[in-house]
């Protein structure tokens, strides 16, 4: 084989860290090793994987296409050596988990402190996704284990979910915006007059949820739920939120709720995980979540007032 997986790993940190020298940094190596393992790809393969013709060397098509299988290869190989080590061990020597940003991190502490006291030897990584974020992870095989992923799965053979909570959503204005004593209940084309403010979905390509926007509406992006609620209490925007939450606020006078013809359904959320690969770790994670009711507007409201927010 003319192929490494050495070298797909460097020209997968290329493109991710955006030069040859980043690259270098990133995998520990001087920036003379990352240029000759890439032009020996070249050479071996009989292939131009960059152009250099410009001050920065970009991919072209070839190397585009090879990166991308590439990092399939990549993926399958770790896959390979983190399925030996389960079968060896039982437990995951790591376990990475995409948490939504749904839920604040704080209600986790507690599992997690729980969990090392029980197996100390796995790792743990989270990562933050929004709603088909969590999904895709799983599918792209760069978690694990989800938790507070949105709905069922989409259509996803080989994996597995169980209900872990659900939230009602209500319509949120701060009391100075132009909403505020408009006549209720809301229409769609009333509230498409003003900015929307919404969470940036973390799904790449295939599970991207379209944001439900009226024509021409404008739209702001934030990243966490923390931040939606700053920027709907500023004033820069309206926007659906945990009804707990809001009517905590409008309670302190922050926030007013406002009827609408269309409310948005009830958000159920799950755990999720691949049902052909989970270890002990998964397990652990599976039990602890699926007893009763771990995500509820009165948990969110509890955590995120604890946080210094303009409450």
């Amino acid at each position: 084989m003319k192929l490494s997986l050495e070298a797909l790993e460097v020209l997968d940190a290329i493109d991710r860290h955006g030069s040859f020298a980043a690259a270098g940094e990133a995998l520990f190596k001087v920036p003379s090793s990352i240029s000759y393992m890439i032009g020996k790809l070249e050479e071996d393969l009989g292939v131009t994987l960059f152009d250099r013709t410009g001050l920065k060397a970009k991919l072209t098509p070839t190397g585009q296409a090879v990166l991308e299988d590439g990092r399939r290869l990549l993926r399958g190989a770790i896959a390979l050596e983190r399925r030996a080590k389960k079968i060896e061990a039982g437990w995951e020597s790591e376990l990475r988990i995409a948490v939504d940003v749904i839920l604040p991190f704080r209600i986790l502490l507690p599992y997690i402190t729980t969990f090392y006291g029980e197996n100390s030897q796995t790792r743990l990584l989270f990562s933050h996704e929004v709603s088909g974020g969590p999904w895709e992870a799983l599918l792209d095989g760069r978690a694990d284990f989800a938790i507070g992923a949105l709905d069922h799965a989409p259509n996803l053979p080989g994996f597995s979910s169980c209900a872990i909570g659900q939230v009602q959503s209500a319509f949120a204005v701060a009391p100075g915006h132009p909403l505020a004593d408009a006549v209720e209940p809301l229409d769609r084309s009333v509230i498409g007059q003003y900015r929307l403010v919404e969470i940036q979905d973390t799904s790449r390509q295939r599970l991207l949820r379209p944001l439900d926007l009226q024509i021409g509406q404008d739209f702001l992006l934030v990243p966490n739920l923390e931040a939606k609620l700053e920027a709907v209490l500023a004033g820069l925007g309206c926007g659906f939120l945990p009804g707990c939450l809001v009517q905590h606020c409008a309670n302190l006078g922050k926030l007013k709720v406002k009827e609408v013809k269309e409310p948005r359904p009830l958000k159920q959320f799950f755990a999720a995980w691949n049902t052909g690969d989970a270890g002990l770790g998964v397990q652990w994670w599976i039990e602890k979540l699926s007893q009763g009711d771990f995500i509820n507007d009165a948990l969110i409201v509890k955590t995120l007032a604890a946080t210094p927010l303009s409450l």
